[in-house]
């Protein structure tokens, strides 16, 4: 079930404690980032019946154009449930409404078969493979380029037109 929270502030120190714990070692300051008020808004994620954190993930508006999808991770007592699939399907929702997210992209540790088969089932494609740093396992990145819906004409953004 969707999250619900009292206010922006509780929603962003649950997403922080969720990520320090289920964040494969996430760095402070990304956990910071990632729960500024501008990012808070483009996490979805779902609960348990205490509205306690299950599963999240978010996009982060990089570019004129790109988006990158982040922190996808699932607790693990709640894992192959459908909750990873869950929230990507809410984070592809918001970000197609994001008039600026016309290229997609995911970086997922390469042996993460489950994250990725769910992006591979929403039309990404495996790019190239790439290392954070000396003895990091590899990551992959994945891609999805979004097409204009009809013909070969594409829509405005909402301040352009």
């Amino acid at each position: 079930m969707k999250c619900r929270w009292k206010n922006l502030n509780e929603g962003r120190e649950k997403i922080a404690n969720f990520l320090r714990e289920y964040g494969d070692g996430l760095p402070e300051d990304a956990i910071e980032k990632a729960t500024e008020t501008k990012m808070v808004y483009n996490f979805a994620t779902e609960c348990d019946k205490h509205n306690e954190i299950t599963a999240l993930a978010t996009y982060d508006d990089n570019d004129w154009y790109l988006c990158t999808v982040r922190y996808l991770a699932t607790r693990p007592d709640q894992r192959r449930k459908g909750l990873g699939k869950k929230v990507i399907n809410e984070v592809m929702r918001k970000a197609k409404k994001d008039g600026s997210c016309m290229v997609m992209a995911a970086d997922i540790t390469h042996d993460n078969i489950g994250s990725k088969k769910i992006f591979y089932k929403h039309g990404f494609k495996e790019l190239n493979r790439f290392c954070w740093g000396k003895n990091d396992k590899p990551a992959d990145i994945l891609q999805l380029v979004r097409f204009p819906d009809k013909g070969n004409k594409c829509k405005h953004h909402k301040e352009l037109d």
